[in-house]
């Protein structure tokens, strides 16, 4: 009887698999990698967002320069009678009321939508470039904004000008929405600043 032996596969030689260390560095390096992008990841969304920012508008008026950055200046005695609907009174706490360091407090009426008094430090003041910085310190808004900074800039267009107003600001916390209440306000009062001047004229 035949018998049928099988004989053994031949296998192919062992292949050493073993890496070698230039097969090692680039996997470290990619783990290495990967690990500084998740750390950085984990980081960012861990890290709280930021209560600080700005807003700025620009208005399109049709009263001279002059007049209306004399408005401006001028506004302690000015706005309460020409915007009774927007401010009570304005009372000078400190200073004169228009030079730098002057404080002054703000009683609004029933057009302002939020703040009813605020008082405000000026801070500066170019009466070549028609700047007017003013800080908010106490009040109403300080319920919202752990600072508030606003400025007025009064740019000349040949007979009309335009008005800048932006401020920067710190909320209390991260619900509180950006000052866009505020900005509208400010459009307000100058579009009802201009009416005034032509009224008058």
């Amino acid at each position: 009887m035949a018998i049928n032996e099988s004989k053994p596969p031949i296998l192919p030689p062992l292949v050493n698999a073993s890496p070698t260390s230039s097969e090692i560095v680039p996997t470290r390096a990619a783990a290495s990698q990967v690990f500084c992008l998740f750390f950085s990841f984990i980081t960012t969304i861990s890290k709280p967002m930021a209560c600080t920012g700005q807003l700025e508008v620009e208005v399109e008026l049709k009263s001279p320069a002059d007049k209306v950055w004399g408005t401006i200046r001028d506004s302690t005695i000015i706005f309460p009678k020409a915007l009774s609907h927007d401010y009570k009174c304005i009372e000078v706490l400190e200073g004169d009321g228009k030079a730098p360091g002057s404080v002054r407090l703000i009683h609004y009426a029933e057009g302002s939508p939020i703040v009813k008094v605020s008082k405000e430090r000026i801070e500066s003041v170019d009466e070549a470039e028609k700047i007017y910085v003013y800080c908010v310190i106490e009040g109403d808004l300080m319920k919202y904004y752990k600072s508030f900074i606003a400025k007025i800039v009064v740019v000349p267009k040949g007979e009309s000008c335009s008005v800048k107003w932006s401020c920067e600001f710190e909320r209390a916390s991260e619900e509180i929405p950006e000052p866009g209440v505020i900005k509208e306000f400010a459009v307000k009062n100058f579009v009802e600043i201009d009416d005034y001047l032509h009224t008058k004229a």
